[in-house]
């Protein structure tokens, strides 16, 4: 296969799989921020308590903006031979110039 054929194939293959790609949320694309919206069984990951509390304003100069609000807190309960824990995530979304939720 000549070059100019191997990199217009490459080329190619690069356009097609980025515009295919879409897996990602795209209003809520902060996952990373909070493990507890992520995957619920990380509560008790560690071995004290943790809490996360995440803001997202996406747009804010367009009216009707997506608002995220999300609290996350977990505690792991300190017994000897016992591996459980306690976990709640509490969150609110706001969209639209009225700010339905």
């Amino acid at each position: 296969m000549a070059l100019s054929s191997r990199c217009l194939l490459t080329v190619g293959l690069t356009l097609l799989a980025a515009t295919a790609a879409r897996a990602q949320d795209v209003y809520y694309s902060q996952a990373f921020a909070n493990r507890q919206a992520d995957n619920p069984a990380w509560a008790g990951i560690v071995d004290d308590y943790s809490a996360t509390l995440s803001y997202r304003n996406q747009f804010p100069q367009l009216a009707g903006t997506f608002q995220t609000v999300q609290l996350a807190a977990d505690w792991r309960i300190p017994k000897p031979g016992l591996h459980h824990a306690l976990g709640i995530v509490i969150n609110q979304d706001r969209t639209g110039a009225v700010g339905y939720t």
